[in-house]
């Protein structure tokens, strides 16, 4: 039995969110490498041309690969000729786009929960309130988020700042330290938390890749021992968790892609670490890649090509393939590899690869999305999954409903998640469908 037309349509119509998403993740890269001052007319170009005010499912995919890619673009920025990208790109929606009427607050907080810098944004537009906010802490608990956003709760709810200060048992100095300033000024806040990278001088230097200035620092000190840690981002906006605080000199020179300096750290005899290969990757710097290839011993593994995904590294990404012969024709692997990377444009060679293969076979294209939620199971990627059964479910009324109480083996429905993302207009219609129990439950909703 082959796959129906109906399947076959709706697989090519997702293929093609997911292509295009891709195309404006490159765009923004692109932007980044080119160093574009002037990209909003071009994006603005894009927009309009993927017809984005009349499709919500791409909509909400952009909006999703914005908040996620501009994590990845603030932290490869260089120095500070880099334009700021997706903050004008965020007010071209607003401007211009109607986002604040197309999207309900709750979900837009769905969206941009993990982005600090693009919900603090949202809420100097009046996109979202403080209550949102104060949601972010509450169900988070996140020392780091309350301190991110201490400016709006001493400002807008002393009752919740002063609560949480307890919660989190820190005073006002801690806060004071952690934004590396001697007085609490608000404003000083609001300044310090729009620096993505560190603004210590060794860590300028660092990004600059400028030897003499490093000679220049190391000299100051008799004994500097270069073995010592640092931390190269903003310990309060740095959002690529777990691998930018307290790194060693060598491993800060490679994530940086300072190539002179790491060369004259070779030379002192500073050793590499386990997770160099994985730095080099990131930073995307090839000289220093073959150098750890070919004098260290250093090899490739998953993680490494997961970060290369990750971090939109496109040609590292084909040369570690091509040595680790990484399997991807594997259903959950496909599904771990977005889980990992929220790459778009990879998603798409890899979904292309694998849903065209099967068009031969039998394959119920509503049941691979329902599969596909059930190894996505991390917010991210749920919620744009979700917006595309949203779509089956709105374009194919009639013979879906059925679909909407078919728990997955987490024993949630599509309506479970359609509350849990705050996806307002599903949830709305979901309502008027007579096979959707609202009552019904599983481990979490009891």
């Amino acid at each position: 039995m082959t796959m129906n037309d109906d399947d076959q349509s709706l697989m090519c119509d997702f293929l093609q969110i997911i292509n295009i998403i891709g195309e404006f993740e490159n765009k923004l890269f692109l932007i980044q490498r080119e160093n574009d001052l002037d990209f909003l007319p071009k994006i603005k170009t894009f927009f309009d041309a993927i017809h984005l005010k009349t499709n919500f499912a791409l909509y909400e995919g952009i909006l999703h690969s914005l908040s996620h890619i501009s994590i990845i673009l603030n932290f490869k920025g260089t120095n500070n000729n880099n334009p700021m990208i997706c903050i004008p790109v965020l007010d071209l929606l607003i401007s211009d786009y109607s986002l604040k009427t197309t999207f309900n607050k709750s979900t837009l907080y769905f969206i941009f929960h993990n982005n600090n810098l693009l919900l603090l944004h949202l809420y100097q537009q009046q996109i979202i309130d403080i209550s949102l906010l104060e949601r972010l802490i509450l169900s988070h608990r996140y020392q780091k988020d309350f301190i991110y956003f201490v400016p709006e709760f001493y400002k807008n709810d002393f009752n919740f700042y002063e609560q949480h200060l307890k919660l989190f048992r820190i005073t006002e100095d801690d806060i004071l330290t952690l934004y590396g300033v001697n007085e609490f000024n608000i404003d000083m806040f609001d300044k310090k938390r729009k620096e993505i990278h560190s603004d210590e001088l060794i860590v300028q230097i660092f990004r600059q890749d400028d030897l003499d200035s490093f000679l220049q620092y190391i000299s100051q000190y008799e004994q500097l021992d270069l073995k010592i840690t640092i931390t190269p981002c903003n310990e309060i906006t740095d959002e690529t968790i777990n691998y930018s605080v307290n790194i060693s000199l060598i491993d800060c020179s490679i994530l940086l892609g300072a190539l002179k300096i790491f060369k004259y750290l070779l030379l002192n005899k500073l050793k590499t670490t386990e997770k160099s290969m994985k730095y080099a990757v990131i930073s995307g710097n090839h000289e220093i890649i073959h150098i750890l290839e070919e004098e260290f011993k250093c090899e490739f593994n998953e993680d490494s090509f997961y970060s290369s995904i990750k971090y939109h590294q496109t040609e590292i990404t084909e040369y570690i393939g091509n040595i680790i012969k990484p399997s991807t024709k594997n259903f959950i692997k496909l599904c771990q590899i977005f889980v990992e990377t929220l790459n778009f444009s990879h998603l798409y060679d890899d979904f292309q690869t694998y849903l065209l293969e099967r068009t031969k076979m039998s394959l119920n294209f509503e049941k691979f999305l329902f599969q596909l939620l059930d190894e996505c199971h991390i917010y991210e990627s749920d919620s744009f999954i979700i917006t595309a059964l949203g779509t089956i479910f709105f374009s194919r009324k009639n013979d879906f409903n059925a679909m909407a109480r078919i728990p997955n083996k987490y024993s949630y429905t599509i309506f479970h998640y359609s509350c849990i993302f705050g996806h307002f207009e599903l949830v709305e219609f979901l309502l008027k469908l007579p096979e959707v129990d609202v009552n019904i439950t599983n481990d979490i909703w009891i």
